[in-house]
């Protein structure tokens, strides 16, 4: 599963798995992070992760400057040893959308008897400069024209 989070403060992704009847009301999922610790940037960028079809199991994504954190075990503490993720260098990008990019893997996130694998952010900067060749390129270059540094995030998570 692919999910896109960008230009916001905080963004929840529901993944539940094979969820029969109703969905968890997802405005009332509470957001708060028990314990943060002092970010380097003035504005991180926050991405919550919600497993389950109640939305019971989460998992914050805290992107500040270059590191991740990434609140495996879903306690809500951010300080905890290993949560703290360095992101690589931004690289030239190939993509014909894309100036530069950079990907980390964050490992596995365990629910219950379930382990989701695969957990991966890519944030990559949109070339300003592109002439759309599509409907679909058309889209992305109008939402990267409204994002004040150019950047998007990708979340990857297989569920």
């Amino acid at each position: 599963m692919r999910c896109f989070f960008s230009g916001v403060a905080a963004a929840t992704v529901w993944l539940a798995c094979g969820a029969e009847g109703g969905a968890a009301d997802l405005a009332k999922i509470d957001r708060a992070i028990a314990k943060q610790p002092a970010y380097q940037t003035k504005a991180p960028r926050y991405c919550l992760l919600v497993f389950g079809p109640e939305a019971k199991s989460r998992v914050w994504l805290v992107l500040d400057g270059d590191a991740v954190y990434v609140d495996r075990n879903g306690n809500g503490d951010l300080t905890d040893p290993g949560e703290r993720v360095p992101m690589p260098p931004l690289k030239a990008s190939k993509h014909p959308l894309f100036q530069e990019e950079r990907e980390v893997e964050l490992g596995d996130i365990r629910e219950g008897d379930r382990t989701h694998t695969g957990l991966a952010l890519e944030q990559v900067r949109a070339r300003r400069d592109v002439q759309p060749k599509d409907r679909d390129q058309r889209e992305f270059v109008r939402q990267a024209r409204d994002l004040p540094d150019g950047f998007m995030y990708y979340v990857r998570v297989s569920v």
